[in-house]
């Protein structure tokens, strides 16, 4: 008889099944109804409250109750972050304004919870940010006036969230190509374009990099843009950036070092794609330029404009079996959700 096994996960506990053949795929039906409870961010966790450990935050700003987790392109730049940084934990946070959040099961949560170093947590804005600086503004629900309220969500707790644990933030559009340990490199960002430093992928750490996070904290409880996309964001980012050295020159090209504070890496080792050629990413025609581009930019991160196809006039419903850049790219960074595929990869 032929047996198989699959796990369910429910507050971090593993709860094996075996089952003959023929019943795994009514199991597996079963289990795709239930649902199990995040835990709080909050909670007494020793990895999250140690300084020395090194973390990794993604954030789903979404506030949905009852979450399932079908965005594989997101769970593709979690599975990254595992898997290139073993020595690191990641937390990928849900945003709710309720007590909590149930999460439905899935193939794509069924993979995230097999690697030990992924956490997946909820997290209450304002409950969170309870005597930080950012108290107020959650409280006197400031984001009601937002244009872009999801995207304003994510650029704020970001920053709440590295001013009290330190580490690394990546975007849900952000691939993770290399050790980070190996960059040997803390408080960073990246320059998309010249005098503009991005917020997509944002190092800071509990030494000098909270003198940035703080700043960055303080700025946004008294300068908070409702209207802009970019305003707390990037915009925002390059003008603390600036204020730690008043009159220096970001480039592109190549790393710029904001005395003991800060150092901006060259726009090619995060975004070797630029969104004025997102498109190729996801072409087979492109796919040696592509992949060539990548490998000689030496990228440690790969940005895939997922936010830049909602605009676009062409949907790009990317078939699992493609052979773009992209597709290539998952297969190594992330198998594991790329196995789950089973027309699509969206």
């Amino acid at each position: 008889m032929l047996l198989k096994v699959s796990s369910y996960y429910s507050d971090n506990v593993n709860y094996k099944f075996l089952y003959p053949k023929k019943d795994y795929l009514s199991l597996i039906e079963s289990l795709r109804n239930r649902t199990f409870k995040l835990h709080n961010i909050l909670i007494n966790d020793e990895i999250l409250n140690n300084s020395k450990q090194k973390k990794i935050f993604f954030i789903e700003s979404h506030t949905n109750r009852d979450r399932k987790l079908e965005n594989a392109r997101q769970a593709c730049s979690v599975e990254s972050g595992a898997r290139t940084n073993p020595d690191m934990d990641i937390y990928f946070i849900f945003v709710t304004n309720s007590s909590g959040i149930d999460m439905q099961y899935s193939d794509l949560i069924d993979v995230l919870m097999s690697y030990n170093n992924i956490h997946l947590r909820f997290l209450n804005p304002i409950e969170f940010s309870k005597g930080t600086i950012l108290e107020d503004f959650f409280q006197d629900d400031k984001l009601k006036d937002s244009n872009y309220q999801i995207e304003h969500m994510s650029d704020i707790l970001r920053v709440l969230l590295l001013n009290k644990y330190g580490g690394q933030y990546l975007d849900l559009d952000v691939l993770s190509l290399v050790q980070l340990s190996t960059i040997n490199q803390a408080n960073f960002a990246c320059c998309e374009d010249k005098n503009v430093v991005t917020n997509a992928v944002l190092n800071l750490d509990l030494d000098r990099g909270l003198n940035v996070s703080t700043l960055y904290a303080r700025t946004l409880a008294k300068n908070y843009k409702p209207k802009t996309w970019s305003g707390n964001g990037p915009i925002m980012l390059t003008s603390v950036v600036k204020s730690f050295c008043p009159g220096i020159d970001l480039i592109t090209e190549n790393s710029t070092k904001c005395g003991e504070y800060f150092t901006t890496l060259p726009r090619d080792k995060c975004y070797p794609i630029m969104y004025g050629i997102w498109t190729k990413m996801y072409e087979e025609k492109n796919r040696d330029e592509v992949l060539n581009k990548i490998k000689k930019s030496e990228a440690i991160f790969v940005h895939i404009w997922n936010k830049m196809q909602d605009f676009g006039k062409k949907t790009y419903k990317l078939p699992f079996t493609s052979h773009a850049a992209y597709i290539e790219l998952a297969k190594e960074y992330c198998p594991g959700v790329y196995k789950t595929l089973e027309k699509y990869f969206r």
